[in-house]
């Protein structure tokens, strides 16, 4: 209901007739109305994140600028599990096989050709900074933010040099301090045991005995 009066009070139309409602204050304080629900972003099972986005081209054609991919005359289309020939055959590039049941809802099976890669051996031989197309899809945005960020200190088709490996272990180490700078375990206070001929003190000893209570009596 707020959503569409929201529309109106915009000068926007909606597919729907509004909901009753008094009135709506503040609406000059806001620029824009979107709904954001559930509904998948894309229809097809082949959109993801990195698509959607308009991404993928530019990591293509990183991974098509290597030297291993050079030399074996991969384009960036070789990159795509979408078309092109360096996707799994087996699969199409989708990672999984669908079995049709009769009776019951299809299955979805790992490819085992590919076993969920979704790319050919030779195109997962392509590594940018360690990593194979695959295992940059798998990465979360956190860790694709982190990976593409190293990567921004590096030429593009840059070969392994001794001052690329010095960045990649300075990145390293400062990875690893800014870690434990995040985790700080407090050390524990050491246990003393105290010596068995030592006396302990009792917390009744500074009270009168009996006897001094009877001589004050």
């Amino acid at each position: 209901m707020l959503y569409r009066n929201l529309l109106r009070a915009k000068g926007q139309s909606s597919d729907q007739e509004p909901g009753a409602c008094k009135s709506i204050s503040g609406t000059h304080r806001i620029g824009d109305v979107v709904m954001v629900d559930q509904s998948p972003l894309a229809r097809t099972p082949r959109s993801t994140p990195i698509l959607y986005l308009g991404l993928f081209d530019q990591v293509r054609e990183l991974f098509a600028a290597q030297p291993e991919a050079m030399a074996q005359g991969l384009t960036a289309s070789a990159f795509s599990f979408n078309s092109g020939n360096g996707r799994c055959e087996r699969c199409s590039g989708t990672g999984y096989e669908k079995i049709e049941m009769q009776f019951l809802s299809d299955l979805y099976v790992r490819c085992a050709e590919c076993e969920g890669k979704r790319f050919q051996a030779h195109v997962l031989k392509v590594r940018l900074h360690e990593k194979s197309i695959h295992e940059v899809l798998e990465l979360t945005v956190s860790e694709a933010i982190e990976f593409f960020a190293r990567l921004g200190e590096q030429k593009v088709g840059e070969t392994p040099s001794p001052q690329s490996s010095g960045r990649d272990r300075d990145w390293e180490e400062r990875r690893e301090a800014d870690a434990k700078r995040q985790v700080r375990v407090a050390p524990a206070e050491p246990f003393i045991r105290r010596p068995s001929h030592q006396p302990v003190a009792s917390p009744f000893s500074t009270l009168p005995s009996y006897r001094e209570h009877s001589k004050a009596h």
